[in-house]
């Protein structure tokens, strides 16, 4: 496989392209894509800032991640989130 071309990433441009994200929440340092402008997982903040339309991998931020990550994204309306999907019944929150 050739640099840059794995799956993962390719879902991550695409869901970057839904709002023009230029920051990813959630990834380790060492697979958050360069293509972002700034990354982190909470506190840890790789690159960049913290502010912009945002990318955020749910399955990959702990219980205390989540529930901060909840607050922050309160008051914010440019985000997009990638999450497994729920069996029938269960709701996403």
């Amino acid at each position: 496989m050739q640099p840059g071309r794995s799956p993962m990433w390719a879902v991550l441009r695409a869901l970057q392209q839904i709002n023009s994200a230029t920051r990813i929440e959630g990834e380790a340092v060492v697979s958050a894509p360069p293509f972002f402008q700034s990354a982190g997982r909470g506190d840890p903040l790789f690159w960049g800032g913290k502010e912009g339309p945002t990318v955020i991998i749910r399955e990959s931020l702990s219980e205390q991640e989540k529930k901060s990550w909840l607050e922050e994204s309160s008051t914010m309306h440019d985000w997009v989130m990638w999450c497994k999907s729920k069996k029938e019944a269960e709701e996403i929150r």
